[in-house]
């Protein structure tokens, strides 16, 4: 149990935090990349300008969590609960919001997106920003 534990700034790449409580918790800035978050409760926690890249986030409850400026490249949100997440400058980058949860047009769309695959009810064009972000969407290389 690490609800509102401070975590801010710390490295945690390929940790397994699977099924951990990090409700209210400080993430801002952490290293995730490639750690296990698998049915973790994110609730309400900060993870701003955290690096979740090839990061297993299936099933988490990610509920009115701060996603802003992340960079989620390779994450899978199947059945993770994204209700009122703010992903607001989030770097989305070959993520899958497919199967996720409570996730809205409106929470997406202010996030970059990049070779993103949405959910079937999100209009947005998943390579909206490919351009700005200088990577090329066909093959995902930068350009």
């Amino acid at each position: 149990n690490l609800r509102e534990a401070n975590l801010e700034g710390t490295n945690l790449r390929e940790a397994n935090l699977e099924g951990t409580n990090l409700r209210e918790a400080n993430l801002e800035g952490t290293n995730l990349r490639e750690a296990n978050l698998e049915g973790t409760n994110l609730r309400e926690a900060n993870l701003e300008e955290t690096f979740l890249e090839k990061t297993f986030l299936e099933k988490a409850n990610l509920r009115e969590a701060n996603l802003e400026e992340v960079f989620l490249t390779g994450a899978n949100f199947f059945e993770t609960d994204l209700e009122r997440a703010s992903l607001k400058e989030a770097f989305l980058l070959d993520a899958s919001f497919e199967g996720a949860q409570n996730i809205t047009q409106k929470q997406i769309s202010k996030a970059k997106l990049c070779r993103t695959k949405l959910p079937l009810d999100i209009s947005l064009d998943p390579n909206r920003d490919c351009k700005e972000l200088g990577i090329n969407p066909e093959t995902g290389a930068w350009e």
